[in-house]
């Protein structure tokens, strides 16, 4: 955020979309639109816009930056910044139109396109960034959790040249926790945890898909690689087969409103898939006989 909005010679407003998570820091909560927990009684930047998560929160965009008759001019938005698939919102997987479609609009005005990758990148998704499996082309990056290490990605003409601007001397780095950071990435590379995710995360949504015809509270399947989740009909449902599944040793966690999500590791095997879909299979039935009863 501070690398774009030092990039704008104007910068007065930022873009987010509802549904997104973007972190606990105080400048990153007023880009959060997922959970009021997170925003509650903190204060916020001013000038965050934010437009619903699909093809018609990209027109209501084009109709804000719309020079004639828009009331935000383009050349004072600082960012848009994204997940390329949500997380807390949740395991919200784009359609590559939607996606397509943000990156035109961001070219179009010259808007500098940031991608949340905290989550879904370093291999998570199949690809090395989520972005990857989309016509895409983030200006910035953040990234961290399976780098080991938090890390911000930016094309070289954003960055700011004067030293010190928008870090300092506490932002040396863990060399421990990088060092991991190195050897993950080296790891994956020659394991090939890539294909080996892409192929999984297919594995997975394949044993998957058979609950959601078989259980009446189970709405949706749907994932990205190793990134499933499975959607209920109330929030309830989600929460009690979470608590079911964790009796039976399978830990899982919730996102969005109503959703489950899963996330194996990248190198997981046939074996562990079968075994946590099983438990979860047997997590839902328990539920499904109670409510029942």
């Amino acid at each position: 955020m501070k690398i774009c909005y030092d990039n704008c010679e104007q910068p007065k407003y930022g873009l987010t979309f509802e549904g997104a998570f973007h972190g606990r820091t105080l400048g990153a909560l007023s880009l959060n639109r997922s959970k009021s927990v997170h925003r509650r009684d903190f204060p916020e930047l001013s000038g965050i816009h934010d437009v619903p998560h699909s093809m018609a929160g990209v027109e209501r965009l084009r109709e804000k930056l719309d020079p004639d008759h828009g009331h935000i001019p383009p050349e004072q938005v600082a960012f848009l910044i994204l997940e390329p698939v949500q997380g807390e919102g949740g395991y919200r997987v784009p359609d590559a139109e939607f996606m397509s479609a943000v990156n035109d609009l961001c070219t179009e005005h010259d808007i500098p396109l940031i991608a949340d990758e905290i989550q879904s990148g370093v291999g998570r998704t199949g690809e090395m960034w989520a972005s990857d499996h989309f016509d895409f082309e983030p200006d910035v990056i953040t990234s961290a959790k399976a780098l080991r290490v938090g890390a911000t990605i930016s094309r070289s003409e954003l960055f700011p040249d004067e030293k010190a601007r928008i870090s300092s001397t506490w932002g040396a780095g863990d060399i421990l926790s990088s060092i991991q950071g190195s050897l993950t990435l080296a790891a994956i590379d020659e394991h090939d945890l890539l294909d080996h995710a892409d192929r999984q995360g297919k594995g997975l949504l394949d044993r998957l898909a058979p609950l959601q015809d078989e259980y009446q509270a189970l709405e949706d399947v749907r994932g990205l690689g190793l990134m499933a989740a499975v959607e209920f009909e109330t929030p309830d449902q989600r929460e009690a087969v979470m608590e079911a599944a964790l009796e039976r040793g399978l830990l899982t966690l919730g996102c969005g409103k109503k959703t489950l999500r899963l996330l194996p590791p990248l190198d997981v095997r046939d074996r562990e898939l079968d075994i946590a879909v099983e438990l979860l299979d047997e997590a839902i039935a328990s539920v499904s006989r109670t409510a029942t009863v």
